[in-house]
């Protein structure tokens, strides 16, 4: 065990914007699971950047490709992914040790629809609530087709169109452990 805890230790456990920076986030998520007791709960919130309309700042994929790639992944997972959450890994940005910038230490893409798809078939929990914040989204393209394409995303998004409700641009999800 990682967490250096007993099993069904507790309530509740919680991770905020760390996912993305894990090398083995399924490993992160079992433990999770394993010290939460049954009826308790698991919160995850991070940048969506599995998404194929976001991506993280250490993607060097040209941005229209990666769209178009992840578009056709998410209707075909298996086939294009081998783990278990189907989130792709990412090498991280090195920068010199007085500089920082959020997010170019990241090393994995988490996707919300892959995560849910997931959950749904591991019977081990019940989703309580999910969401990919399109209702925060701003966009703010600087290039007029990329606005328009956006403004039409963002629009699907919030309206909650099949799958594209799950990509919007953070990963948001409440999880409850089932009673066995």
């Amino acid at each position: 065990s990682i967490i250096p805890f007993a099993n069904e230790t507790f309530d509740f456990c919680f991770s905020t914007f760390t996912f993305e920076h894990l090398t083995n986030p399924e490993e992160a998520f079992l433990e999770m699971s394993r010290v939460t007791k049954p009826g308790g709960y698991i919160l995850i919130a991070c940048p969506n950047y599995g998404s194929p309309f976001f991506r993280s700042p250490c993607s060097k994929t040209n941005k229209t490709i990666l769209m178009f790639k992840r578009l056709v992944q998410s209707f075909l997972p298996r086939i294009f992914f081998k783990t278990s959450f189907r989130w792709q890994a990412v090498n991280p940005i090195i920068l010199p040790e007085d500089k920082h910038i959020s997010d170019y230490d990241t090393t994995i893409e988490p996707n919300l629809y892959f995560f849910i798809q997931h959950i749904k078939t591991n019977g081990v929990f019940d989703i309580v609530e999910a969401d990919s914040y399109w209702t925060r989204y701003v966009n703010n393209g600087s290039v007029h087709l990329k606005r328009i394409f956006l403004a039409i995303i963002t629009w699907l998004g919030k309206n909650n169109t099949p799958i594209i409700k799950w990509y919007g641009p953070f990963f948001f999800v409440l999880l409850k452990k089932k009673l066995i």
